[in-house]
């Protein structure tokens, strides 16, 4: 079936590298315009869109983007110019700033934090692309006044193993805060907890974190639920730049 593509995303697996059934991941809060997606879980990264992104050269320059603009102690307007050119959200409704701790922030937590995203950066490998599409269906489901249509998004996804140094800091300054992203709600969690807790994922991302588990030898993953009403298909290798 031709389908076409609404956005292309970047967006990573960031890992506990001593043990990858424990990542840091998002919560979409339940502000977010699109129902269906909330209490989700959602991969950090972003889409190839606005003003910053015309300086993008590929998927993973898009993502290095999103991380440091979104791993932030700050709590901005969350950017709705860029929900607005994807049909996501319309000018009545409000899309409010995530969670702050009311925690003090020091300068040694912000080299912290800083420090983090460098590594992050640094340590990208290429996952794989999907193509992802979020059916009407499933938004009617989930908001019987849904007036969005079927979207389909190419998402590039890439894998962060972090050392037990750096993940101690990430664990430190996210149980200290509560929050580290002015997109959504951040958490560590496990496989296990998402099984037990039956955590849905986000934009179909519950498809690549069901692959990336089940390539570390983590069967368990097979228990995954995956949202029903999404189409995800495995592409392969991510393009190596937006011209390619």
């Amino acid at each position: 079936m031709l389908r076409t593509i609404t956005n292309i995303s970047g967006v990573g697996i960031i890992f506990r590298e001593k043990n990858p059934s424990e990542i840091f991941i998002e919560i979409k809060d339940d502000s977010h315009p699109i129902k269906l997606v909330r209490r989700c879980l959602c991969l950090i990264g972003g889409n190839w869109i606005g003003n910053m992104a015309k300086f993008d050269k590929s998927p993973l320059d898009t993502f290095r983007r999103e991380v440091k603009e979104e791993l932030s102690f700050e709590r901005p307007i969350r950017n709705e110019k860029e929900l607005e050119f994807l049909g996501v959200i319309n000018k009545s409704e409000i899309f409010e700033p995530t969670f702050k701790s009311a925690r003090p922030v020091t300068q040694k937590d912000i080299e912290t934090l800083t420090d983090i995203k460098n590594v992050i950066c640094e340590k990208c490998i290429p996952f794989g692309a999907f193509l992802n599409t979020i059916t009407k269906v499933a938004m009617d489901v989930a908001d019987p006044n849904n007036t969005r249509e079927s979207f389909t998004s190419l998402e590039c996804v890439y894998v962060i193993p972090m050392n037990e140094y750096y993940w101690e800091q990430l664990e430190f300054l996210q149980n200290a805060f509560g929050n580290l992203s002015d997109e959504s709600i951040s958490v560590i969690t496990s496989l296990d907890k998402i099984i037990d807790n039956n955590i849905n994922s986000a934009f179909g991302y519950d498809r690549a974190l069901q692959k990336f588990f089940l390539s570390h030898g983590f069967d368990k993953a097979k228990q995954m639920s995956l949202a029903e009403e999404i189409e995800s298909e495995y592409l392969g290798a991510i393009m190596a730049s937006y011209e390619e």
